[in-house]
Formats: C-alpha cells, sequence, structure tokens
C-alpha cells in the first residue's frame, strides 16, 4: 500500500513539475516585438489574444511652436481570431521597434497610464506593462506591450 501511495505521490509531483509556466511579461512582450520587428505575423497571434487592442498615438507641433506634444489617440480592436490576424499584419507592416530590449528602469505603472495612456480604456490597467524604446527623433517614440495574467499580449501602444 505504500509503495502505491509514493508512486502516486512520485506521479503527482512529475505531472506538476511539467506544466511550463506562464513566462514572465518581459519574456512574453520581448518575443511579441521581436516577432513584430521580424514581421513574423504567425508568432505574432501565437503570443497575442482576443480581444486584443493596438492604440496608435500620433504627435503634432506644440501650439506655441516649442515643438511637439502628443495628438489623437486611435485605438482598434481585435475581438475574433480572423480580426487579430487582419490586425497584426496591418501593425506588421507599419510598425518597428528599434530597441526590442524592455527598458530596464520603466515608469511605474500608475505613470504609465496616466501619460502616456492618459484616455485609454479600462482593459489596459489589468495589465501588465512592458515599455520599450522605439528609437529618437524629434520626439521621444515608445512602445507599450500590455501582457495578460495568463502571459498573453492583449495590448499594443504606440507613439
Amino acid at each position: 500500500m505504500r509503495f502505491i501511495l509514493r508512486v502516486s505521490v512520485f506521479a503527482c509531483l512529475t505531472l506538476c513539475a511539467c506544466q511550463s509556466p506562464s513566462l514572465e511579461p518581459e519574456r512574453r512582450a520581448t518575443g511579441f516585438v521581436q516577432a513584430l520587428n521580424a514581421r513574423d505575423i504567425d508568432l505574432m497571434a501565437e503570443f497575442a489574444a482576443t480581444p486584443f487592442r493596438f492604440r496608435d498615438q500620433e504627435w503634432k507641433s506644440a501650439p506655441d511652436g516649442s515643438g511637439f506634444v502628443r495628438g489623437a489617440a486611435t485605438e482598434r480592436v481585435a475581438n475574433t481570431s480572423e480580426e487579430l490576424r487582419t490586425l497584426l499584419l496591418d501593425v506588421g507592416a507599419n510598425v518597428k521597434i528599434a530597441d526590442p530590449t524592455p527598458v530596464a528602469d520603466p515608469p511605474s505603472k500608475a505613470d504609465l497610464l496616466s501619460d502616456p495612456l492618459s484616455g485609454a480604456p479600462i482593459q489596459w490597467n489589468e495589465l501588465n506593462l512592458v515599455l520599450f524604446r522605439r528609437g529618437e527623433g524629434d520626439v521621444e517614440h515608445i512602445a507599450i506591450v500590455g501582457v495578460d495574467s495568463k502571459g498573453k499580449v492583449k495590448c499594443l501602444y504606440v507613439n
């Protein structure tokens, strides 16, 4: 009887050890960004889940002519796998992230939600946010990838 109990406990422990834990948000976000830069829509879709939100924020000249300020944001939502694929094709054709390494010491989630994600739908609040730099120019271009608790990319913000 003890032998059967030991074998059962060993089998349970083995099965638990074999389950792959959800990758931490930074690794999932980095994989998504690398797939995006490679224009690998299939891999991007594997990292993502619906509903998927893509928020694109424009820059505009400051009213006083002193430089640039954030302009209007457009948010698109893919609710089905077909819509997701269509959206990812568009994003993959138009977005590149210069540095596929997450920012080492990003602002707090509260800071990201208040600026630059001010006005974003509440769904962003529920996600782990990973910040990337898209390159420097006249303005600081960034990307924010939102990863849910299951390790799926649910949102992408670019400016």
